[in-house]
């Protein structure tokens, strides 16, 4: 949702095709319009009454009247459930319209990952306070782990930092990379029993190369919502044709 986060997505999308020249690319249409639409952690956290759900709704049917029929939003705090009914009831008339669910997507590819998938969630505030990965994670028998509520502040503040933080920098500088490992770090060794990371927001998804994983398998959100959006426009092709 945050137009670094969406490049990253886009860019993920592009380079998931086997493509020697433009015609080899699928059709897409990427929406960026932040000044629309409210943050989702200051909605969710009560800093603003104003619900993104509307607006990311609105840009949904522009697309829709574009010609789109598989769309994903990238951004997980915007899949909390008091801003993700809110889409999803503004839709749900379109019979056509496929709309992913990123985090239940990431939630069927950790399942399969392990017998007894243990993850640790590295997000915003929003999301936590939201618990919007919770309901998934009990669904799909997952056991989810989240950062001591210090480190949910401070990784919030890696993302959110005017002039230093991801969102304003579209990377990660130095001193917010050591933040960042030495969370994992701590939280691993707290608990030894994790068996992978989700970075459950995805400006953290954009600088995961900077992300020590301590071997843990990685679950980068937008990466599966991209290979998700692929698969479920090549399953509709299939069957138009």
């Amino acid at each position: 949702m945050g137009p670094y986060a969406g490049l990253d997505t886009y860019r993920m999308l592009l380079n998931s095709v086997n493509a020697d020249r433009d015609q080899d690319h699928y059709p897409l249409i990427v929406a960026s319009i932040p000044h629309e639409i409210a943050d989702r952690s200051e909605y969710v956290l009560g800093i603003t009454d104003e619900n993104p759900g509307f607006a990311i709704q609105r840009q949904i049917l522009k697309l829709y009247d574009l010609g789109c029929r598989v769309i994903g939003v990238a951004c997980n705090t915007a899949h909390s459930k008091i801003i993700w009914e809110v889409i999803e009831n503004g839709i749900n008339k379109y019979d056509d319209l496929v709309l992913i669910n990123m985090i239940e997507e990431t939630f069927k590819i950790i399942s399969n990952d392990s017998e007894q998938p243990n993850v640790l969630l590295l997000a915003t505030l929003g999301t936590y306070h939201a618990n919007t990965f919770q309901e998934y994670a009990m669904n799909f028998n997952v056991n989810l782990v989240c950062p001591s509520i210090d480190n949910q502040h401070m990784l919030h503040n890696v993302i959110y930092e005017k002039k230093s933080g991801i969102k304003s920098m579209g990377t990660m500088n130095s001193m917010n990379t050591k933040k960042v490992n030495n969370l994992v770090r701590a939280e691993l060794e707290k608990n030894r029993g994790i068996t992978g990371i989700i970075l459950g927001c995805t400006e953290l998804s954009m600088v995961s190369a900077s992300v020590n994983m301590q071997g843990r398998m990685l679950y980068k959100t937008n990466s599966i919502l991209a290979n998700s959006l692929l698969e479920k426009f090549n399953l509709i092709k299939n069957q138009v044709h």
